[in-house]
């Protein structure tokens, strides 16, 4: 899940989006969010088997998280938002020059109707969390489930059957990556 506790050594939070405030003004937590699609999505994969390692708070850690265990995969799950309250959609993250993660935020958005978009494309021109980092080479994918500032995207994100829908998706998706039909 994106954002949430930091390390335990700092004990901080990092809440997500600070522009994600929905009508009133009130700031919407997307640490939160993210954590309830995590929670989903662990869920499914532990029942078909999977190992899953999760982790929150920064980059920095996921990355740590990520070398710590030589994971096979990485999934970065984030809600997003905008000035602009009429933007919204699902959007599929891939480091750019990661074949194996396009093919993956490929798929994903494809069954759930989403854009996909290089890592490089963002306003900070790379999201570190998705970096190739040793000791070898995972898909790693950012998904931004829908945007908190929209009326109808945060409808869905706060819809506990849209995110069970979405997730089974993801899952999926990744049961096939592993598993490919013959």
């Amino acid at each position: 899940a994106g954002h949430g506790l930091k390390p335990q050594s700092t004990a901080a939070l990092d809440p997500g989006m600070a522009e994600a405030k929905d009508e009133k003004g009130k700031t919407i937590p997307e640490w939160r969010k993210n954590r309830d699609y995590a929670d989903e999505l662990i869920k499914l994969l532990r029942l078909e088997g999977a190992t899953v390692i999760y982790t929150n708070g920064d980059a920095k850690n996921a990355c740590n998280e990520k070398r710590k265990y030589s994971c096979d995969l990485f999934i970065s799950l984030h809600c997003n938002a905008s000035t602009d309250r009429d933007k919204k959609g699902f959007e599929a993250y891939y480091h750019n020059g990661s074949t194996n993660g396009l093919n993956l935020a490929e798929d994903i958005a494809r069954n759930l109707n989403g854009n996909v978009k290089s890592d490089e494309t963002t306003r900070f021109h790379k999201i570190g969390v998705l970096t190739d980092i040793g000791p070898k080479p995972v898909p790693s994918v950012l998904l931004e489930m829908g945007y908190l500032t929209n009326s109808t995207d945060m409808a869905n994100i706060d819809s506990k059957t849209d995110r069970e829908k979405k997730m089974k998706v993801v899952k999926d998706v990744i049961v096939d990556y592993f598993n490919p039909k013959k």
